[in-house]
């Protein structure tokens, strides 16, 4: 039985393959019988048992290219010390803890964590084209003044992790690895968040 399983994941690759061999050579001879290139009728044929499963698999790896060159970044528009420094003797006042956050909810936010009374961090996601490319925001907010204070842009694509999911998904073959941006005098956003989050006093 345990060949059986080994053996499973291929069978739909080998169909493929032999549906697509055998269009290439139906279209070659159509071709060749209506006096038309016998290469043209190949073409024609693949393009037909190609383009239906993998007409998205170029198109979203050039665009997730793009994405990672213009849209990537990694911005502290205010460090911890900083803020501090801004409001002395708050930081003082707030507590964390090292269970999980509450959730935070709203409009716009994906996913949303409370990190002390002060500070939530959150992710935001669009999906810019008809193809399985998001672009992930995740923010670190000041919850009464509203003041990010620090943003890491990421791109993914696929229909698996960082992706728009949907009727696609079984499509394991499209996309690309996640674009992360680099650190920030080796910062990263977490990195920013913990410090954010253990202000104060611990619970």
């Amino acid at each position: 039985m345990l060949w059986i399983l080994v053996i499973l994941p291929f069978v739909p690759i080998v169909i493929y393959t032999v549906v697509f061999i055998t269009a290439v050579k139906l279209g070659m001879s159509i071709a060749g019988r209506k006096g038309m290139a016998r290469w043209k009728g190949g073409l024609i044929g693949a393009l037909i048992v190609y383009l239906p499963v993998f007409w998205d698999h170029i198109p979203t790896y050039l665009v997730h290219q793009y994405y990672c060159l213009t849209e990537v970044d990694f911005q502290i528009n205010k460090t911890p010390e900083q803020w501090k420094a801004e409001n002395p003797g708050v930081a003082e006042t707030l507590t964390w803890s090292d269970e999980l956050s509450p959730r935070y909810e709203a409009p716009g936010v994906v996913l949303g964590r409370v990190l002390n009374e002060r500070f939530v961090h959150v992710m935001k996601q669009k999906n810019p084209v008809l193809l399985p490319i998001s672009i992930s925001y995740d923010e670190i907010i000041d919850v009464k003044t509203n003041d990010v204070m620090a943003i890491s842009t990421r791109v993914g694509s696929g229909y698996g992790q960082f992706s728009v999911g949907g009727e696609g998904a079984w499509k394991f073959w499209v996309g690309a690895e996640s674009c992360f941006p680099k650190k920030i005098e080796g910062e990263t956003i977490f990195s920013l968040k913990k410090s954010f989050k253990t202000m104060g006093i611990k619970q």
